[in-house]
């Protein structure tokens, strides 16, 4: 069974393309997130490797899916909050934690299907990014600005 899902990948792989069926889109799942080198997501929130939680190039955040692993029907849901992966014929990095849901970490990717649960259409669900603190002014900047003292000129 396991050269069969190898087989399986490795066709996908060299495929590179990501399919889109009335099941769901398949591709391969990647997983990342090193507990030791803490990393902010495209949404702002801090990467959480034991979240169930994953990165999609499209979907917005907070869109909720469920990933099937296409080898044993294994399945996990997840919630969207980072854009990625950046590797062709992949399109979800899911965290550690999703991905050993699915699949042994040792695998590194897996084939799979993605059903849509919630987002695309979905009201409820913020179609942008949070907005970002404002920066704060740089000294020459609050210098040079109109209430500054120095003279005009």
């Amino acid at each position: 069974m396991a050269a069969v899902g190898l087989l399986a990948a490795v066709a996908v792989s060299a495929a590179g393309a990501e399919a889109r069926s009335s099941d769901g889109e398949q591709c391969l799942a990647s997983w990342y997130g090193d507990p030791d080198q803490p990393v902010h997501t495209a949404s702002g929130e801090l990467l959480d490797p034991a979240a169930l939680t994953a990165a999609h190039r499209t979907l917005v955040f907070g869109s909720r899916i469920r990933v099937v692993n296409r080898n044993d029907g294994r399945a996990v849901e997840v919630r969207i909050n980072d854009r990625g992966p950046h590797t062709e014929g992949r399109c979800v990095n899911l965290t550690r934690a999703a991905f050993e849901a699915i699949a042994p970490l040792s695998a590194g990717v897996a084939p799979i299907t993605v059903q849509v649960l919630s987002g695309e259409d979905d009201p409820a669900i913020p179609t942008t990014t949070p907005p970002s603190p404002p920066a704060s002014p740089t000294p020459a900047a609050a210098a040079s600005s109109p209430s500054s003292t120095a003279p005009n000129g």
